[in-house]
């Protein structure tokens, strides 16, 4: 026996598919090897150990969880191994990588799973694994091959959730660089810029067709494809592409609020709830059935930029569940019903405008909406005013007193314009005052209203429009 070297995060090889064994591989040498991958595990003190992770484009693992009640249960050398069924019953515990020092994570697995598999001299092995033999196995063993597409924030946590479950993502296809900032320097996309840390390939065209694309694509052979906020339509050529097919990580409760942006339309339009489904993509837009999904509240004051956070991470949970699903479960995805169907399109500058003849709930909905991006704005002075953090609710400590002399029933006047209180600053809406928080000039940061107020911010009785 000898101990082998264990490879680091950041080696290559721990990003790709092991090769399996072939059959004339099988007998001493291959027992030798999994001899030599025990001893290595007991010294770095782990529980398992993969090929790839002492350097081996080799599809074998070891894993050792026996106890003092089962002293001859839990230790096992396996060749080409495969999930083939998991439970439905999950649990979540702590743990760690070899190939990671130091790190401790809190990851969410099927309770029980079956896993098929040669031993190293060739023989069949079947395991029925519970509790911590199950989540072993889990660990070591990769799942699916994903194709990854996406470009914002939103969908870097599915990313990374892809690869922290073991998933092999064999690629990422997101938008190009894009000029950005004052200087108009080009910026790569989020998803970009993960992908190139965690040294995944990357592919960025301007549209995603032509047959030179779609062999990139063959050449990945990837088994299915994850889609999250990519930004562009895709045929169903390359839906099909991926045996498993391509599915789709939708923040709303489908058929709701199909498009581009359904966070930002289920805040304008009040909804109490939206969530998360994971659909199969077909060519009508976000119209395939749909495999799993997640109801979250929205909170009463919450903005579209806090649920997109959170909604992502929701999505990211949502996405693993859905895989092991298909995986390992019996569930079919379910058609969705499309006379209930509606609509979230993308949201422009012209949307984002304030009409200040709106009811006051409306107002406030639709601020809290376009925020942060693109930000619902209004005029002043013939000049964008971006307005945020509305409210139907005075400030605390407002007395009533500094209310503008305009005509209550002119929407658009500024009402209350106090700047020695924080957030005293109302302007008429149809039927009431809607209170703002915050403000963002042109050429200038968001800030405190009170701060703008202080300076040569608008005063009672002015019109917005």
């Amino acid at each position: 026996m000898a101990l082998r070297t264990i490879v680091l995060m950041g080696d290559p090889i721990l990003r790709q598919e092991a090769a399996p064994v072939p059959e004339d591989a099988f007998g001493p040498e291959l027992e030798a090897l999994a001899e030599d991958m025990f001893e290595t595990m007991y010294h770095a003190d782990g529980v398992g150990l993969a090929g790839p992770q002492i350097g081996l484009d080799t599809r074998i693992l070891v894993v050792d969880v026996r106890d003092q009640d089962e002293p001859n249960q839990g230790k096992y050398a396996l060749v080409n191994p495969r999930v083939v069924g998991a439970s439905r019953e999950t649990d979540k515990e702590v743990e760690g990588c070899l190939s990671i020092p130091g790190l401790e994570e809190v990851v969410e697995r099927p309770w029980a799973v079956r896993v098929e598999a040669r031993d190293p001299s060739g023989g069949e092995v079947v395991i029925e694994a519970e509790a911590l033999l199950a989540r072993a196995l889990q660990h070591e063993i990769r799942l699916m091959r994903v194709l990854f597409w996406g470009t914002p924030e939103f969908a870097v946590p599915t990313l990374r959730a892809l690869s922290e479950e073991g998933h092999d993502v064999v690629g990422v296809v997101t938008q190009p660089d894009r000029p950005a900032g004052r200087g108009r320097k080009l910026k790569p996309s989020p998803v970009k810029q993960d992908a190139k840390e965690e040294g995944i390939p990357v592919l960025t065209p301007e549209r995603p067709v032509g047959e030179e694309f779609l062999q990139q694509l063959r050449e990945l052979d990837p088994e299915i494809s994850v889609v999250v906020a990519y930004g562009h339509i895709l045929k169903p050529e390359v839906l099909e592409l991926p045996r498993r097919g391509s599915w789709n990580v939708h923040a709303s409760l489908l058929p709701e609020l199909r498009g581009a942006a359904p966070i930002h339309w289920a805040i304008a339009q009040g909804h109490d709830a939206t969530g998360i489904s994971i659909m199969r993509m077909t060519e009508g837009m976000d119209a395939g059935p749909v495999l799993h999904q997640v109801v979250e509240a929205i909170d009463p004051l919450e903005t579209s930029t806090l649920l997109t956070e959170r909604l992502a991470e929701i999505g990211a949970q949502a996405l693993i569940e859905a895989l092991a699903l298909l995986e390992f479960g019996d569930v079919e995805p379910v058609e969705q019903d499309h006379e209930r169907a509606t609509f979230a399109p993308k949201v422009t500058r012209e949307v984002a405008r304030v009409d200040w003849s709106r009811p006051v709930s409306g107002l406030v909905n639709h601020i809290r909406a376009m925020d942060a991006v693109p930000g619902a704005w209004t005029e002043w002075h013939g000049e964008p005013l971006k307005v945020f953090s509305a409210s139907a609710d005075a400030p605390s400590g407002w007395t009533g007193a500094g209310v503008g002399s305009g005509d209550p029933r002119d929407p658009g006047t500024v009402a209350v314009a106090d700047p020695s209180l924080p957030g005293a600053f109302a302007v008429r809406a149809g039927d009431g005052l809607v209170w703002i928080g915050e403000v963002q000039p042109p050429g200038k940061k968001r800030m405190p209203v009170e701060a703008w107020l202080r300076g040569r911010g608008a005063e009672a009785g002015q019109l917005l429009g």
